[in-house]
C-alpha cells in the first residue's frame, strides 16, 4: 500500500511539473512528460496500480496532454487524446461527471479550431446538459469556463448577444458584487470578457488578414469600454488592466503610437498605485511595443527594465513570467535581449546558491 501510494505522489508531482511548463510557455516539454505519463499508464499494470486508480490517473493525463496539444497546435493527436480519455471515463466506476465536462468542454473548443463545428456545439452542449443533470457535482469554476467556451463559440458564428448571455450566465455561480454596484460592475465584466474572447478568435485568424484586424478592433474598442466604465466607478486597477489589454491590441492592429499612448498612462497610474503586478505586465508590453518600433537599443533597455522590475518585485508568477519574455524574444530573433535575461537568470541562481551556503550552520 505504502508503494502505490508514493506512485501516486509520483504521478501527481509528474502533472503538477507538466503543468507548470505549459504555464512557463514551455508547451514541447509540457508534452515530453504527459506522454511519458500516457506511456507508463497505458501499460497493463504498471506500479501495480489498482485498475480503477489506473484508468483515473490515465484520464487526466490524457485531459491534459490533449489540451496541451491543441495549444500548440497539433490539433489531430488533441482530438484522440480528448476522445481517448472521454472513452476510458466510461469505464471508470466512480463518478466522473465532473471530468467528463471538462473534457467535453475541451472538447467543443478543439472541434471548433478544426472547423468541425456541428461536433463543436455538439460537444459543448453535452457537457451543459450533464452539468444541469447533476447539480452540486460541477464546480462553479468549471461551469463558467463551460459558458465562455459557448460564449465563444457563438461570437465565432456572429451571434454576439448569445455570447453575452452564455457570459451573463457564466458569472451567476460566483457573483459576489455588492448590489448597489452590480450592474456597472456587470456591464464592465462583461465587455472586457467579449473583447478577450474577439482577440482570442483573432488569433486564430492568422491566415485571414481582413477578419483578424476587425476581431482585432473590435476587441481594442471593448477594452477601451470596460476601461472607461471601470475608470467612472472608481476601480483603478480593473481601469488600467483593460487599458493594457487595449495597448496589446494597438500592437497587434500595428499602431504603435496608440499603444504607447495607453502604456503612458497605465504606468503612471499604476506607478502612483504601487501596483507590482500591473507594473510588470505594463514593462512586458512595453517590451513588446519596442520590438514592433525595431529599434535595438530601446528593445534592450526595456528588456533590462522588465528583467530588474520582475526580480526586484518577484511576483508569484516570475518563472512564467520570464518563460513568457523569453518567448517574445525568440520568436523575434532579438538574440542580444535574450542575453540579458539570460544574464539576469544566471546572476539570480548564483545569489540564490550564495544565500543557501551562508543559511549552512
Amino acid at each position: 500500500m505504502d508503494y502505490i501510494y508514493s506512485c501516486m505522489l509520483n504521478l501527481d508531482s509528474e502533472l503538477k511539473r507538466a503543468r507548470e511548463e505549459m504555464q512557463g510557455g514551455s508547451l514541447d516539454n509540457a508534452v515530453t512528460i504527459l506522454d511519458a505519463l500516457r506511456s507508463d499508464l497505458e501499460k497493463q499494470n504498471p506500479d501495480d496500480l489498482p485498475e480503477e486508480e489506473r484508468y483515473q490517473w490515465l484520464v487526466k493525463v490524457l485531459n491534459n496532454l490533449g489540451v496541451v496539444q491543441k495549444n500548440s497546435g497539433a490539433f489531430e493527436p488533441a482530438a484522440e487524446s480528448l476522445e481517448r480519455a472521454l472513452e476510458i471515463a466510461d469505464l471508470i466506476v466512480a463518478d466522473t461527471v465532473a471530468i467528463k465536462v471538462g473534457i467535453l468542454s475541451n472538447l467543443g473548443l478543439l472541434y471548433s479550431r478544426r472547423k468541425l463545428y456541428n461536433k463543436g456545439l455538439e460537444a459543448l452542449n453535452m457537457a451543459l446538459k450533464l452539468s444541469e443533470e447533476n447539480p452540486g457535482k460541477i464546480d462553479s469554476r468549471l461551469i463558467a469556463k463551460l459558458r465562455n467556451n459557448l460564449a465563444l463559440f457563438y461570437v465565432r458564428f456572429g451571434e454576439p448577444q448569445k455570447a453575452r448571455e452564455e457570459l451573463a450566465l457564466s458569472i451567476e455561480p460566483l457573483n459576489d458584487i455588492e448590489p448597489s454596484k452590480k450592474d456597472f460592475e456587470r456591464e464592465a465584466w462583461l465587455t472586457a470578457n467579449l473583447a478577450m474572447i474577439h482577440a482570442e478568435l483573432g488569433n486564430d485568424e492568422f491566415y485571414n488578414p481582413p477578419i483578424q484586424e476587425e476581431l482585432y478592433r473590435q476587441a481594442r474598442s471593448m477594452f477601451l469600454a470596460s476601461a472607461r466604465i471601470y475608470s467612472e466607478n472608481g476601480y483603478a486597477h480593473h481601469h488600467l488592466k483593460q487599458l493594457v489589454n487595449a495597448a496589446e491590441m494597438d500592437l497587434r492592429l500595428h499602431s504603435p503610437e496608440e499603444a504607447k499612448r495607453h502604456l503612458i498612462e497605465a504606468q503612471r497610474e499604476a506607478t502612483m498605485l504601487k501596483d507590482p503586478c500591473l507594473l510588470c505586465e505594463i514593462a512586458h508590453v512595453n517590451v513588446e511595443l519596442a520590438l514592433q518600433l525595431r529599434k535595438h537599443k530601446l528593445i534592450n533597455d526595456r528588456v533590462e527594465d522588465a528583467m530588474k522590475l520582475l526580480y526586484r518585485t518577484r511576483p508569484a508568477d516570475l518563472t512564467s513570467r520570464v518563460a513568457r519574455l523569453e518567448g517574445v524574444l525568440a520568436r523575434n530573433g532579438s538574440s542580444d535581449a535574450l542575453q540579458i535575461v539570460t544574464g539576469y537568470k544566471a546572476s539570480q541562481n548564483v545569489k540564490k546558491i550564495s544565500r543557501a551556503r551562508a543559511a549552512q550552520p
